[in-house]
């Protein structure tokens, strides 16, 4: 018997050994060159690649277009298969690579015809900047034809990948558009839906323009109305109960931060900036490191955007730049007036037809799914929930939405010329800080900003001012800046950042509540003769204070209970740290009692104004009209019973069953809390390959980053809620970049082979500051003429 299984076994074990020995052999041959020389047609001299241990390259050329080349080359032969998601995704043409599961996410896409965008911002360019996105196209192309085995991810897919086109490092660019704008003005819709139902004194309340948790640099009123009485709102009449399924945290887990000492304020006199930009976070990471030195031009240090020829942020020697997302109004509903059958919409000049175009989706067997795209001349018309009609008018429309004028930042020579290059770029509007050489700081709106003309844009607009709602351009001398601000500091942590006429030209959309900002300022001002470390420390800062008062008042709430269960999680509050460490069951607690109470608030609230009013608010946009924050938190000192469910007789009994949901899953058999209460399991994070839910474990494991129990938490600077992290670290000095301290999730290769697809990462996940700057030569290669 033995005999006979051991003729059966050794086969099949020669035969998966083979099978591994295969796929490693033919991994290895998919990763990117590390040493020698290649070869190309396409640059005027030799370009040197020099690589450190961490993977990290340097290029050094003669030419700008010949730098472009090498990052081309750089980026396909290690981001290929991101580079090509990116496109896809924008483009609406995913389901050509994955299959069906994409088409309806395609049709959303397509629908913005942002292929055609792209391809008209390529006609667009002035011939030097053309010149380098065709040396960089052409440098995409020769790198993944000089693959021997193509990436990973097309062997999965059964596929094989399609070259590059000059118009797909726009489609690249769109691609952070749908990422961080709102392109189908959902929250003007659910705005709108909200002010029509609730009166303007409830409104008020329920929905504040301003927090006391604000922290813009300039200043502004806050004064929260007094809770509304029973002649008003009474929940406590409405039988539904709120299904507490909506997370309302999840629609203020965006993290994004900046800031800057002005010279005045640093060791060296010279200004510091830094910046973490916090994304979903996946395998590979967002941005790819990169430096460069083209001839006698200032050498540049930053990170890059796979399929795009430049660095997104980072410092020229002279300046230093970095981005948040701004969060401005940068959609529109236009509510649009049909004929009789739906075929033509009214205008100023009269009826006008709506455009029919028909969208092939093409699926990986050669089959296309037929798409309409209806298109108005305000933009394209999109299905909504609410019985309206409306086109969308989104900036990334504008012709003017995308460009490669961020290239300039390369010779931006103090923070007054990176003001207007930040400006003048075609982004996805966001707040550029900005520090210089000569100890200057500043902060602007970095992206096109429309003119527009005085009316409520929380609402749709209406067909007979559309025409005239959108003129052109904001004047650059009319954008909102702030240069050198007396305090010598400035922050921007996605919320309101100024206020008044300024905050009007940016307009209001779903901003963050302001907590983290107010945190980030307060650490500024504490510093003088302050260097890189000292701003390193403010971007893993993870003590929780906003949410101490929550603390303190869950704590009385469970010292009036007896329950065993609530007294141990008292006594985890008391012993807590304050801090949103992996290890503290205090941040746990508090965290998602806070969270689970506003959202149980806010859905009752909906249900409330769908009977009381038709508002025909879902419990999702119904969690997502406010923060909640200022609105719960002066109800819970006031405790009106007309707010709280039906059959509830007090706060202590709906509190208590609030807090009870939350713990039960987390008790020990003895009634007291488990390890599964620490803030690390409640928030821990695995950090994943696109493709790896669909495979089997042992392979997922291969492709994903180890989930590793991670400290922070929203509303603090070390933001971290369940896969949205900092997607780098940066912090720089300009002139001083050898000082300068970063640091990553995951590595900087897609590829699973390579050995630079993790290295770096564990830095991240424990603080550990790594040198912004190659760290020597580890590797080597030379591009030459042919």
């Amino acid at each position: 018997m033995n005999k006979f299984l051991l003729r059966i076994l050794l086969p099949l074990t020669v035969v998966i050994l083979l099978a591994f020995a295969v796929i490693f052999i033919a991994g290895q041959l998919s990763t990117a060159r590390l040493d020698g020389t290649v070869d190309s047609t396409h640059i005027s001299a030799p370009v040197v690649v020099s690589r450190d241990s961490y993977g990290v390259p340097h290029i050094t050329g003669e030419s700008r277009a010949d730098i472009a080349f090498a990052m081309g080359y750089l980026h396909a032969q290690e981001r290929f298969f991101q580079m090509d998601l990116l496109r896809r995704a924008a483009a609406g043409e995913l389901s050509q690579l994955v299959g069906e599961m994409a088409i309806d996410r395609d049709k959303r896409y397509r629908s913005h015809l942002l292929r055609e965008k792209a391809l008209a911002a390529v006609d667009a360019l002035p011939s030097n900047h053309l010149n380098i996105a065709s040396a960089y196209t052409n440098g995409v192309n020769q790198g993944l034809a000089e693959l021997t085995v193509r990436p990973p991810e097309y062997w999965l897919l059964g596929q094989a990948p399609k070259p590059w086109l000059i118009e797909d490092s726009f489609l690249v660019s769109f691609s952070m558009w749908i990422q961080l704008n709102d392109e189908e003005a959902s929250f003007d819709r659910i705005r709108h839906k909200f002010s029509n139902a609730a009166p303007t004194a409830l409104h008020a309340f329920l929905a504040p323009t301003f927090s006391e948790w604000e922290a813009p640099l300039t200043a502004y009123e806050y004064q929260l109305p007094a809770t509304p009485s029973a002649e008003l709102i009474d929940l406590s009449l409405n039988t539904e109960l709120a299904e507490q399924t909506i997370d309302v945290e999840q629609f203020s887990a965006i993290g994004s931060n900046n800031w800057a000492i002005a010279g005045s304020r640093s060791s060296t006199g010279k200004a510091i900036l830094a910046n973490d930009m916090h994304l979903g976070i996946q395998v590979p990471n967002t941005w790819y490191r990169v430096s460069f030195q083209a001839g006698e031009a200032t050498p540049m240090v930053g990170v890059s955007l796979p399929g795009a020829p430049l660095i997104v942020a980072g410092s020229n020697s002279m300046v230093a730049w970095g981005f948040t997302n701004s969060y401005g109004d940068w959609s529109d509903l236009i509510s649009l007036e049909l004929n009789e059958d739906s075929t033509a919409y009214r205008t100023n000049a009269g009826w006008e037809a709506i455009q029919i175009q028909i969208e092939d989706i093409l699926l990986p067997d050669g089959r296309s799914v037929q798409h309409e795209v209806q298109l108005s001349r305000w933009g394209p018309i999109l299905a909504n929930n609410d019985g309206g009609t409306y086109a969308t008018r989104w900036l990334a429309h504008e012709a003017q939405a995308v460009n490669l004028n961020l290239l300039e930042m390369e010779h931006a020579a103090n923070v007054h010329e990176a003001k207007i290059v930040c400006n003048q770029s075609g982004i996805p509007p966001q707040n550029c800080t900005m520090a210089d050489s000569e100890g200057n700081i500043g902060w602007t709106i970095g992206g096109y900003i429309p003119q527009r003309i005085a009316i409520d844009y929380g609402v749709p607009i209406a067909w007979q001012v559309a025409d005239i709602s959108w003129d052109q351009q904001l004047n650059i001398a009319d954008y909102p800046a702030i240069i050198n601000p007396e305090s010598g500091q400035i922050w921007t942590a996605n919320a309101k950042v100024v206020t008044g006429a300024m905050l009007e030209k940016i307009g209001s959309d779903a901003y963050d509540l302001g907590a983290r900002s107010m945190q980030i300022r307060d650490n500024l001002s504490t510093l003088e003769n302050a260097d890189e470390f000292d701003l390193f420390a403010i971007a893993y800062d993870d003590r929780a204070l906003f949410y101490q008062r929550w603390a303190d008042h869950l704590i009385s709430r469970l010292d009036e209970s007896s329950e065993l269960r609530h007294q141990s999680a008292a006594l985890a509050l008391r012993n807590w740290n304050g801090r949103a460490e992996a290890s503290q069951m205090g941040m746990s607690l508090v965290a998602e009692y806070r969270t689970a109470l506003i959202s149980d608030v806010y859905q009752r609230i909906g249900q409330w104004l769908n009977t009381e009013f038709n508002a025909k608010l879902t419990e999702r946009e119904a969690a997502r009209i406010s923060r909640g924050e200022d609105t719960v938190w002066q109800l819970l000192q006031d405790q009106p019973p007309h707010f709280l469910p039906y059959g509830v007789s007090s706060w202590k009994e709906y509190e208590l069953a609030i807090f009870d949901e939350i713990i039960t899953p987390w008790l020990a058999e003895n009634d007291t809390l488990s390890t599964r209460a620490e803030w690390g399991s409640v928030n821990g994070v695995t950090i994943s390959h696109p493709l790896s839910a669909a495979l089997p474990s042992v392979l997922r494991n291969f492709l994903d980053m180890e989930r590793l129990p991670l400290n922070g938490a929203t509303n603090m600077p070390l933001v971290q809620y369940g896969s949205l992290g900092a997607s780098e670290h940066i912090i720089v000095t300009p002139s001083a970049e050898s000082q300068g301290l970063y640091n990553m999730p995951g590595g900087q290769s897609g590829n699973p082979f390579s050995p630079f697809y993790r290295i770096g990462h564990t830095a991240w996940a424990s603080a550990q500051p790594l040198p912004i700057l190659s760290t020597g030569t580890d590797y080597q290669f030379t591009i030459q003429p042919k």
